[in-house]
């Protein structure tokens, strides 16, 4: 068959059999080129799309300009900007996804986002980043046991490693490295690392009472895990289960103990270790890049916004006022 009559052939014709089972796994592929928190949220935005067109019976898919300004209309309602833009997203996706242009690249639509987005201004909210010696004192204020055990490693581990939630769960056993002089660990898939080229990370081990690798090795000794996931939930009645625990648990843990300590549970959240741990180090006199190499930051600018408070103190200007 020559190339020429090879370009007749029509790209909806059937492929041979030979190749149907590597097409399915290239589709299967490019599914997962998405993290899978992404796609969970854009296959519920489309969901909640299609529900919403079936109502007022109007097409989905192709949807028109008019279409997807009269849902955004709607979704302005009661829908904060940032849930009604990741629904355009969505929408986008599963546009392109079919081979169709999307009617939210359309100047109107845009506009229109726009306007919404500048009739609903609402600062960026952040939780407030955990300096150490409240680390310290909230793992302090863990119990004997078990529960106690992780809950203290968690907390350490999570404040020297600086690691998303998401990290800290999918961390298996057979990711640490125990060494004489400190802890490796590799972080298999990050947010910034979605081909899984991996991560690692050093925790040296330290002389104090609130060392991260003898917490993390004392959980693991006591709970006698040897394989599979590093933190765990427990069943209501007691037990440990043998799955991990989800990233709403790291949250909640940290309220809790910030709680416990007596702080505002409701200004901290699992994310408060890794912001805690920018701060930390660079009023400690940390060079920035050493501490972008522990976060995993690429980008300064990124990281800067990770960095509460230490870079408002530097040389602040009230400090001329001779007070």
């Amino acid at each position: 068959m020559t190339l020429a009559s090879a370009e007749l052939i029509p790209t909806t014709a059937r492929p041979p059999a030979r190749l149907e089972n590597l097409l399915k796994k290239a589709e299967e592929l490019r599914r997962h080129s998405q993290a899978e928190n992404t796609r969970r949220a854009y296959e519920s935005d489309w969901k909640h799309f299609q529900n919403w067109c079936a109502n007022h019976e109007l097409d989905s898919l192709p949807a028109t300009v008019q279409t997807i300004s009269a849902y955004l209309s709607d979704s302005a309602g009661n829908a904060k900007p940032s849930t009604i833009s990741r629904r355009c997203a969505a929408i986008k996706w599963f546009h392109e996804d079919a081979g169709t242009m999307s009617p939210t690249l359309h100047t109107n639509v845009k506009q229109l986002l726009a306007a919404i987005n500048r009739a609903n201004p609402k600062p960026k909210t952040r939780k407030r980043a955990l300096r150490t010696e409240e680390i310290k004192a909230m793992t302090d204020a863990t119990p004997e046991g078990l529960i106690g055990a992780r809950d203290r490693a968690l907390l350490l581990l999570g404040f020297a490693t600086a690691c998303r939630r998401s990290e800290l769960v999918a961390l298996n056993v057979e990711d640490l490295d125990f060494q004489p002089e400190a802890l490796f660990i590799t972080i298999r898939r990050s947010k910034t690392d979605q081909t899984a080229q991996g991560i690692r990370k050093c925790v040296p081990r330290l002389s104090g009472a609130h060392c991260p690798v003898k917490a993390l090795e004392n959980w693991l000794t006591l709970a006698g895990i040897e394989s599979g996931p590093v933190f765990r939930s427990f069943y209501s009645r007691g037990g440990m289960r043998p799955t991990a625990m989800t990233s709403h648990e790291v949250a909640r843990i940290v309220k809790r103990y910030a709680g416990a300590i007596g702080m505002n549970s409701d200004s901290f959240a699992g994310h408060s270790l890794r912001a805690g741990f920018a701060t930390a180090v660079l009023r400690e006199g940390a060079r920035r890049e050493k501490a972008m190499a522990q976060t995993g930051h690429k980008s300064q600018d990124v990281f800067n916004s990770y960095v509460r408070d230490t870079d408002a103190l530097e040389d602040n200007a009230v400090y001329k006022l001779g007070l």
